[in-house]
């Protein structure tokens, strides 16, 4: 059995016995699937709807959703990518176990992780600066915008208790190579350390152009890192 099958397997084993769920799992194009309705049945969604290809969980304090053919899924408003597209079985909306394992469990259940390392130090990345000045609209550039969201996280993760780096905290160009060099310069992002780091990357869409997808694309294809990327601002403490 594959590691990767076999992490999937024990966790959701994990998982079952906690819950006294089950999962029924779907074998589709060599990889194993579960439908969005067992996800709601397991993580305890009050509501479950699918209209057309938009699905969509709701509870009192969460929420999911996800569209059919797409390789992301919002919880909590927040928008992580999947290794695997969404997809059909019939009338059912899938989503690849390893998905669901890496993705779904940690996030609605982050004090089941073993061996979770605290996070004392983030480090935050504002996109573009200096010449590069990413999409511009007539309230300003991207550039400006995204520092500025960095700047205010900051101060609110310095009143929280972390410790925070920068990777630029004023108007001047950083390459792709250097943000991700400033990144593994800190000793919390070796493994063997017993402390972890958030890295968190601010970009603005919805201006002129894409250009921060292209530079997201970019800095993962250079560092290895998946990025997740929110659609709207908001400071939470990363140890909940």
């Amino acid at each position: 059995m594959k590691a990767g099958k076999l992490f999937f397997v024990v966790a959701m084993l994990q998982a079952a016995t906690a819950l006294g769920g089950e999962w029924t799992v779907i074998r589709q194009q060599d990889r194993d699937y579960v439908t969005f309705a067992n996800v709601a049945q397991f993580y305890q969604f009050s509501e479950y709807t699918r209209v057309s290809s938009s699905v969509s969980l709701h509870s009192d304090r969460r929420r999911l959703r996800a569209e059919v053919g797409a390789s992301e899924i919002y919880i909590n408003g927040f928008r992580f990518f999947t290794d695997f597209p969404i997809s059909n079985n019939g009338d059912d909306a899938i989503i690849s176990a390893m998905d669901v394992s890496k993705i779904i469990e940690p996030v609605l259940r982050p004090s089941r992780l073993q061996k979770a390392q605290k996070i004392e130090t983030v480090v935050l990345d504002p996109g573009h600066g200096g010449t590069d000045t990413g999409a511009s609209n007539h309230w300003g550039n991207e550039k400006a915008f995204a520092l500025d969201v960095a700047l205010t996280a900051r101060e609110e993760l310095l009143r929280a208790g972390f410790k925070v780096e920068m990777t630029r905290s004023t108007d001047v160009a950083v390459s792709l190579e250097e943000r991700v060099a400033f990144a593994n310069r800190h000793p919390e992002s070796s493994p063997l350390e017993r402390v972890g780091f958030l890295f968190l990357r601010t970009l603005f869409s919805g201006l002129t152009n894409h250009d921060h997808l292209d530079e997201a694309a970019r800095l993962e294809a250079r560092s290895g890192i998946r990025l997740r990327t929110n659609p709207r601002f908001r400071v939470q403490d990363p140890r909940h």
